[in-house]
């Protein structure tokens, strides 16, 4: 079947948007990560994947580098209809994403904290709990602006 001339341009207008989204961090890359993981190793690990927001800031004498990333977690099929003049379903994956962060102390870049804000507001590691707190008031201070 070929397709009619605006679907085409609907299609390519879906590829070239996916070509403008950030780069997601994928679950392979967050398996490479470990307490051990050295600054340059690091970097490297996360290299690909693109931060959404990035920041430094203090709290109770420390200073703190945090990145927040787009993690693929998994797809789910969607559906939807084009109608260009006769109608058709058309099958989409959709990719799902969480927010996933990345804490490093400052000046070292010494990896702190890592993972979704879920399983790091319940770290057993209080004070990993708490600075999570503050960095949410500071990521929601920077979307406000």
């Amino acid at each position: 079947m070929k397709a009619h001339p605006s679907q085409a341009i609907l299609i390519a207008s879906l590829f070239i948007l996916a070509g403008c989204a950030p780069a997601a961090l994928q679950r392979d890359q967050i398996a490479a990560i470990s307490r051990n993981t050295k600054p340059t190793e690091l970097d490297a690990i996360l290299g690909k994947a693109t931060p959404l927001q990035q920041l430094e800031f203090r709290f109770d004498r420390g200073l703190y580098y945090a990145r927040t990333y787009n993690l693929h977690t998994a797809t789910r099929p969607d559906f939807t209809v084009l109608c260009t003049p006769s109608c058709m379903v058309m099958h989409i994956d959709t990719p799902v994403f969480t927010d996933y962060i990345v804490i490093q102390e400052l000046p070292s870049k010494k990896l702190l904290a890592w993972g979704t804000f879920d399983e790091l507001s319940k770290d057993p590691d209080t004070s990993i709990s708490t600075l999570l707190s503050m960095l949410k008031e500071h990521l929601a201070a920077l979307r406000r602006r």
